[in-house]
């Protein structure tokens, strides 16, 4: 089950408050919670990063092909439109 961020987001202020009421009885939880968020902000951002890394790999592979193409017509051979 995927965890919603918003939802831990909340339940990690909720816990926050019940730690401010209730004392360090409930500070396991709240550092639970914490660790959660920053996984999730982890994980985000390695998508982001592996998301980016196959998109700047497919520019290049475009370029490179075009480069090809270019470096396989004969010089005899007509302009391309």
């Amino acid at each position: 089950m995927q965890n919603d961020p918003e939802r831990i987001r909340r339940a990690l202020l909720i816990a926050a408050q019940i730690v401010a009421r209730d004392g360090e009885a409930f500070l396991p939880v709240f550092v639970r919670l914490e660790q959660e968020v920053a996984l999730q902000e982890e994980r985000n951002a390695a998508l982001k990063r592996a998301l980016a890394l196959v998109a700047d790999e497919t520019a290049g592979e475009d370029q490179r092909a075009i480069r090809s193409n270019a470096i396989r017509r004969p010089s005899s051979a007509p302009p391309s439109p």
